[in-house]
């Protein structure tokens, strides 16, 4: 069990260790934009979309984006707009996700993207679950940069947290990947709203 004090160090001590970290969190390079994974093209005329990934099933006509304001149709392609645009990166206790047991006092690497397929009006981060990652401050990093950060600062896991995992699927997709070749586990907070076909 971590003791109220370490907690607190930890709460406190965050953000100056994100800025202390080796090497760079944030690339230099201009976000790109990630096509989405499961969407379906509807309507080559109008360029329309479905969205497949959660049980919403949302039909997007171009330029418009997706109920969870993450994943937008652009000329008739979806794009995931989350992508290696983390608007939250914490370092966190394992238990504060909160887990039981599993790797207990270690932390965890924390990120999130804006956006949610829901609309719980108890959402303690409504602040960023409730819009558009075009609408938050985000800091650009690819899934390479995510792993060896969290690696570098000491983290046995990446979490995806603070927002419904869903929104940001392929960046997590990608992440999780390199995670597990280096030996970092993933828990994930989630509602269960993934729906892969």
């Amino acid at each position: 069990m971590i003791t109220r004090r370490d907690f607190l160090r930890i709460a406190l001590l965050t953000p100056f260790a994100l800025e202390s970290l080796p090497g760079k969190l944030y690339a230099d390079t201009k976000p790109r934009l990630k096509e989405a994974l499961y969407y379906q093209k509807l309507d080559d005329k109008k360029m329309t979309v479905s969205c497949q990934l959660c049980p919403r099933g949302c039909i997007i006509p171009e330029g418009e984006a997706g109920f969870c304001r993450a994943r937008k149709n652009v000329r008739g392609i979806l794009f995931s707009l989350g992508y290696a645009q983390p608007c939250a990166i914490h370092i966190d206790p394992i238990e504060k996700k909160p887990f039981y047991n599993f790797y207990p006092k270690s932390m965890s690497f924390s990120i999130a993207s804006a956006g949610c397929n829901l609309r719980c009006r108890f959402c303690q981060n409504w602040q960023i679950s409730q819009v558009s990652p075009l609408d938050t401050v985000n800091q650009y990093s690819l899934p390479d940069k995510i792993v060896s950060t969290a690696k570098s600062s000491g983290c046995r896991s990446i979490a995806y947290t603070y927002t419904e995992p869903t929104n940001f699927f392929e960046y997590m997709l990608d992440t999780a990947k390199l995670a597990r070749s280096n030996r970092l586990h993933q828990p994930g907070t989630a509602e269960r709203t993934l729906q892969i076909p």
